[in-house]
């Protein structure tokens, strides 16, 4: 019996050892691993708590993983908006439109960036392209003609305004800008005569 007592005792320890490690990495091994989705709705509360860092690191780590998913490229570019990282946001929000056209806003919201940047040609692209899947939105429409005022074309601008005047009249900044545009032009006629004469 010492013999077989003896082999016992150590096939024991080995057995409670692994069965110790088992228990210590168990409960490790079967927690539920953050799926995308999961990390996806995590970045998004972030982002909504106005955590725009901390989303914009977890979404980076969604871009590696799943590069091919617009509503990533979209949250983190609203991220960087946030935090005035315009290139960056312009740059997510293009991907995310030309990853996906049917997320019509998406062109309109890279185009703001893009005006923020101080770039109101590519800015001017990007309303164009909104405005193909919306032809009437008036804010499409005002932030196309800050985009072309900010090009010098002021007589285009006007006419932006006009046409997001006629589809809601009360549009408080365009009624500004249009202001804004028609006594600039009054006192370019101004100038003019004085230097006619």
């Amino acid at each position: 019996m010492t013999g077989t007592g003896t082999l016992k005792r150590p096939l024991g320890l080995a057995l409670s050892g692994l069965l110790a490690v088992f228990l210590l990495l168990g409960g490790a091994a079967c927690r539920d691993k953050p799926t995308p989705a999961r990390a996806y709705a995590s970045a998004a509360e972030r982002l909504y708590r106005g955590e725009f860092r901390a989303a914009v690191r977890d979404l980076t780590a969604l871009i590696v993983a799943e590069p091919s998913n617009p509503r990533t490229y979209y949250l983190r570019g609203l991220a960087h908006f946030q935090l005035k990282n315009f290139g960056q946001a312009a740059s997510d929000l293009g991907r995310a439109a030309s990853l996906d056209p049917g997320m019509v806003g998406l062109r309109y919201q890279a185009g703001v960036a893009r005006l923020e940047l101080g770039d109101p040609l590519a800015a001017l692209a990007d309303f164009d392209a909104a405005l193909k899947a919306r032809p009437e939105a008036p804010e499409i429409l005002f932030q196309r003609s800050v985009a072309l005022r900010g090009l010098g074309l002021l007589r285009e601008a006007e006419a932006m305004l006009d046409k997001a005047l006629a589809k809601r009249p009360d549009f408080h900044p365009a009624l500004l800008s249009r202001g804004y545009l028609r006594h600039l032009f009054l006192e370019m006629e101004m100038q003019a005569r004085l230097f006619d004469s």
